[in-house]
């Protein structure tokens, strides 16, 4: 787990933005206090000197408890193995 940043502001269409020391991984999980997860990365702009990340937050979060906190990220390992795929029956 890697230091993201630490939170700037809530936008009006509901990103919580953090301003970033290490950019991050698109898709990436975003967790706070330990392991508790807040969101997903889900846009990763600005300066490459001074780069900026806005998080999707979970269902239910209230983003005004995440004011001036650090947030660390994790990159999102996916299983291999086999697809299901569901068959189509004509």
């Amino acid at each position: 787990m890697q230091l993201l940043g630490t939170t700037l502001h809530l936008s009006k269409s509901g990103l919580l933005t953090v301003r970033a020391k290490n950019p991050p991984t698109i898709g990436s999980m975003a967790f706070i206090r330990g392991r508790d997860p807040i969101g997903t990365i889900i846009d990763v702009f600005g300066p490459i000197s001074a780069p900026y990340a806005s998080i999707k937050l979970r269902y239910g979060l209230d983003a005004s408890q995440y004011q001036n906190a650090e947030v660390w990220w994790e990159e999102r390992r996916f299983r291999k193995g086999r697809r299901h795929y569901a068959k189509r029956h004509f």
